[in-house]
């Protein structure tokens, strides 16, 4: 009777042992048959995949009551990322264009700046002749109100074709310009991706801020204008990169007078938020004055200094 139990005892013994020994070989085989990624960059690619299939179930509800889809994916620098720049656009100075590589790049912003009457507005304008050679469109926001359409149209822009932002008496400020530059580089980027579009803003330093407005003169305004290009800085990225929308921003530049207005110390407006948002910093110095053999004014020559903070565009 003893053994009987004894034996009977030793069955599920057996049985349990067995089953493990199938699971092991069951899982053994399974890690035979499933491919084995070595390499750490693949391995990384298809994480973001994975992770842009859980990202892509999101029930998170934005302002419009759709759902909001996040999308992650990773690629080479070389290739998909490098092919963000569609285009180059001439700016009219062969000697600019040798130094940009061919010209001002579309998906990105530049930024011409330099003291007055150096000659901001007359190189915008001949990237808007140049880009409207290429069948493209060109938009101005005049912020300064001052422009001279039969110069522009001497210098090749056909003034016809060359829309002008225009905003009601005094609501022309910092934040409605950059509203009205976001929402127009979504447009052209929806409705017509091929299409080279140059979009300047002449100048950031004319244009006054909402808080700046509603103040009278002398009341203290703190870094208005910083905090709101900080902010468009922000989010140009997400709306400019891979476009065929150029930006070029012309700004003001001031001596410091805190540091006793010396040559050599002076500082753009808008603080350094367009710095960090600009692919290239293009500064223009006022040379010798250029005249007719008989003392008639026509000109100036002008120094330009390139400055670069992204070089790989």
């Amino acid at each position: 009777m003893a053994v009987q139990q004894k034996a009977a005892g030793r069955k599920p013994r057996k049985a349990a042992k067995k089953q493990v020994q199938a699971k092991a070989q069951a899982k053994a085989k399974a890690t035979k048959s499933a491919p084995k990624i070595k390499d750490p960059l693949a391995a990384f690619d298809a994480k973001m995949k994975q992770l842009s299939a859980v990202y892509a179930k999101g029930k998170t509800k934005g302002d419009d009551g759709k759902d909001i889809r996040f999308h992650v994916s990773s690629v080479p620098l070389t290739g998909e990322v490098q092919s963000r720049v569609k285009q180059r656009i001439s700016t009219g100075s062969l000697e600019l264009d040798r130094l940009l590589g061919g010209g001002i790049a579309t998906g990105r912003v530049t930024e011409l700046y330099g003291p007055e009457h150096v000659g901001k507005s007359t190189i915008l304008d001949g990237i808007f002749a140049q880009v409207q050679k290429l069948g493209g469109i060109g938009v101005l926001a005049d912020a300064e109100q001052a422009r001279d359409a039969t110069y522009t149209a001497s210098l090749g822009v056909d003034v016809d074709s060359l829309r002008t932002l225009e905003f009601p008496r005094g609501e022309l400020t910092a934040e409605a310009v950059c509203n009205v530059l976001l929402d127009a580089t979504d447009f052209f980027e929806e409705d017509f991706p091929d299409l080279p579009v140059v979009i300047g803003w002449d100048a950031l330093g004319g244009t006054s801020t909402f808080e700046e407005i509603n103040k009278r003169v002398g009341d203290r305004v703190v870094a208005s204008a910083a905090k709101v290009m900080r902010e468009l800085g922000r989010r140009l990225p997400n709306h400019l990169a891979g476009t065929n929308v150029a930006l070029v921003i012309c700004n003001h530049e001031y001596a410091v007078i805190s540091r006793g207005g010396r040559p050599g110390w002076n500082e753009t407006y808008g603080g350094k938020g367009v710095r960090h948002a600009a692919t290239h910093r293009i500064q223009l110095f006022p040379g010798q004055s250029i005249t007719t053999s008989d003392g008639q004014y026509l000109g100036r020559q002008v120094k330009q200094s390139w400055r670069c903070l992204i070089t790989a565009v």
